[in-house]
């Protein structure tokens, strides 16, 4: 028994083990190649999932001199001297002059300083800050540095994974070189690196808790108990079953000497 629960233990692990895939920064977004790197525009465009058939699915918005428009047809104010990332509806990040704001339904807050650069996981819901070469996440409990990275143009985290744009124009991620492109046209990653896709059935709604890992975690000992429980009920019924074979065998042994 101890055998097949270890087994089981290592194959839910292991199975939820994803393999990357390299995206363009496009809508829709391709998978990337030599021959399809975009252009830089004044689009910007943000993964944040899969629909169920495997799509990416991104959120964009265009950036008109002072002005940008989100995928809703939503209007913001923008700066020129500043960088922006819409992150929900009426929710954008602002990093002037080495502070990074927050303009949250027209109301303004500072949310960390100083900082050279900064990106939001729109997947974890998560953002991130470089300051003297090292990533850090941001929390209100405790901000954590997660990468050293050197030379850095511009930066991306998809669901924990960065990408960065160097400024020699080497495009990499924490493990290997993905593309080469020249400086002089990219102030921005043209491409992104992201899990790979793997089919999951719609969601069922669990309320015993709010993160996502701890919910998955309880799942995943639901799964261990609930399969525990059948190889009991079939190894007690088995166990009945050879019993009253054993029963009938005497029962007929007996017949047959009388």
């Amino acid at each position: 028994m101890s055998d097949f629960f270890i087994a089981l233990i290592l194959w839910i692990h292991f199975s939820s083990s994803l393999q990357l895939v390299i995206f363009t920064k496009t809508e829709p977004a391709y998978r990337f190649n030599e021959s399809n790197l975009p252009v830089e525009t004044n689009f910007y465009g943000n993964f944040y999932g899969y629909d169920q058939s495997g799509k990416p699915l991104m959120r964009t918005f265009y950036k008109f001199e002072e002005t940008i428009v989100d995928d809703s047809q939503r209007l913001y104010v923008a700066n020129d001297d500043c960088y922006f990332e819409v992150v929900a509806p009426e929710d954008m990040l602002m990093h002037c002059q080495f502070r990074l704001y927050r303009v949250k339904e027209k109301t303004v807050s500072i949310v960390h300083q100083p900082i050279e650069k900064f990106t939001f996981d729109h997947v974890q819901r998560l953002i991130y800050v470089l300051r003297g070469g090292d990533v850090i996440r941001l929390s209100h409990n405790s901000s954590k540095a997660m990468w050293k990275v050197n030379n850095v143009r511009d930066f991306n985290v998809v669901d924990g994974i960065l990408t960065v744009l160097h400024e020699n124009g080497i495009i990499a991620t924490e493990n290997a070189t993905l593309a080469s492109v020249d400086p002089r046209n990219f102030k921005r990653l043209p491409i992104f690196a992201a899990p790979d896709y793997i089919y999951k059935p719609e969601k069922i709604e669990v309320t015993i808790g709010t993160d996502s890992e701890t919910d998955q975690f309880f799942i995943y000992i639901i799964i261990v108990i609930a399969v525990s429980i059948i190889v009991f009920v079939c190894e007690t019924l088995s166990w009945q079953i050879k019993k009253r074979r054993k029963l009938y065998r005497t029962e007929a042994t007996s017949r047959l000497i009388v």
